[in-house]
């Protein structure tokens, strides 16, 4: 009985050896099949480069969203030509010589002279200047004789101080009415004229004259 364990113990070893390197073998030729069917792959090498990441770029704008520019129709237009310079307006002439003391030293003015003293400042001022301006017209033309002056025919002189300027005033002569305008100036006592501009204007059509209250004579107007 003794001498059969021991037998027994090595044929169990044995046996389990003997597997093992059945094992084994089995392993190894299953590899070695394996590796004979698969073709071995040629070695490649693969550059790499380094590429910096590009800057940050706003999204493209859709061609959709963007509308198309209009083209521009409009027939071409003439380069606009510079403006023939406006022609100024005649400027007044200024009396280089004063004649109001002169015409009123006339005898013939007895009664003017006898007027003005009992006139107001203005009034008087107005009479002296209108005076003035008859004389002045005579003088520049004589081909005109100035019977009388309406200084507010046209516009209301206007007073600054000891002077008035007239732009709508209207004068007579020989039966027609002219334009006239005049800058005048007295003396602080408005008896004596210390500067005068003025400016003879053309004749004022007779379809004017009832508008402006202007008479063919010196009789009043009904």
């Amino acid at each position: 009985m003794d001498e059969v364990a021991p037998r027994s113990s090595r044929i169990f070893w044995c046996s389990l050896f003997a597997a093992f390197l059945l094992h084994i073998a089995l392993c190894l030729l299953l590899f070695r099949m394996t590796t004979e069917q698969l073709p071995e792959l040629p070695e490649t090498s693969v550059p790499i480069e380094l590429v910096a990441a590009p800057p940050e770029q706003k999204p493209a704008r859709s061609e959709a969203s963007v509308p198309p520019e209009p083209e521009n129709t409009a027939p071409d237009l003439p380069s606009p030509q510079p403006s023939a310079p406006r022609s100024e307006a005649p400027s007044m002439h200024r009396a280089e010589k004063l004649f109001s003391q002169q015409v009123l030293a006339d005898p013939r003015s007895r009664k003017a002279r006898e007027s003005l003293r009992h006139l107001v400042s203005e009034e008087r001022l107005v009479e002296l200047c209108n005076i003035e301006a008859m004389e002045q017209v005579y003088r520049s033309n004589p081909a005109l004789r100035p019977e009388t002056l309406v200084a507010y025919a046209m516009a209301e002189p206007k007073f600054s101080g000891v002077s008035l300027l007239v732009t709508g005033g209207a004068f007579r002569s020989r039966r027609r009415w002219y334009n006239i305008q005049y800058k005048c100036e007295v003396s602080a006592n408005a008896t004596d004229i210390v500067s005068f501009e003025f400016l003879a204007g053309d004749e004022i059509p007779p379809t004017e004259w009832e508008e402006h209250n202007l008479t063919i004579s010196d009789e009043p107007a009904d």
